[in-house]
């Protein structure tokens, strides 16, 4: 797909919890009566390859390109483009988001509790408790790098990155309860469109404004 490395960029930001998080392990937990029935996700990180609550890259970036198509920023072909198939005509994605592992210090959980209602009686419904372990404060350090992008699709990813704040894009299970609204912080970006001759970096810029970055790649220069 890339023939020629012409443009790049890397942007780093903090993904902070502001109310309940629940990024499920995906584990049921169901025979195990002193762990919840969800636990939140974890990995391992740090040179000590502790264990750590992690968002998945993966994650991030099916809630970042799902928010885009759903707003019809971007089309299929342009979502395809950017963040790739796979299929008989398998196409590479052009950006790359890393797992974002928490700052374990910032981290507050709890358990919370949620039951079916039996639409009959307005009532919970028996057998159908659920615990659940969510992050209600914390830290993410997430990242993503990418190639050969364009003005446009910069710019809509900072968008997405941006409506972060306002609770349009949320992580994890239960939004429709209020889960998963997270705020942006601590963001930077830098970019450069390859290299000269001499192997020097060619238009290299940096952000630590969002809306500035917005504003530049809009082409408000």
């Amino acid at each position: 797909m890339f023939k020629e490395l012409k443009r790049q960029a890397s942007v780093s930001f903090d993904l902070c919890a502001a109310g309940p998080v629940l990024v499920s392990s995906g584990t049921s937990n169901k025979t195990n009566p002193t762990l919840p029935d969800n636990t939140f996700m974890r990995g391992y990180s740090g040179k000590d390859h502790e264990e750590n609550y992690v968002i998945p890259g993966s994650t991030i970036k099916g809630v970042i390109r799902h928010y885009l198509e759903d707003n019809m920023m971007l089309n299929e072909t342009e979502a395809q483009t950017l963040f790739g198939k796979i299929n008989n005509s398998a196409q590479k994605s052009k950006i790359k988001f890393s797992d974002a592992y928490a700052d374990k210090y910032t981290v507050v959980s709890s358990i919370r509790h949620s039951t079916a209602i039996d639409p009959r009686v307005q009532s919970a419904k028996g057998g159908t408790l659920n615990n659940m372990e969510v992050v209600e404060q914390g830290v993410f350090k997430a990242s993503f790098s990418i190639r050969n992008f364009t003005d446009s699709e910069m710019e809509k990813l900072l968008i997405a990155l941006f409506d972060i704040n306002s609770g349009a894009v949320r992580f994890g299970g239960r939004k429709s309860r209020g889960f998963g609204q997270m705020k942006t912080e601590n963001f930077v970006l830098t970019s450069f469109d390859g290299y000269d001759e001499s192997l020097n970096k060619k238009n290299e810029k940096s952000f630590d404004d969002i809306e500035k970055a917005i504003e530049y790649f809009r082409g408000v220069k």
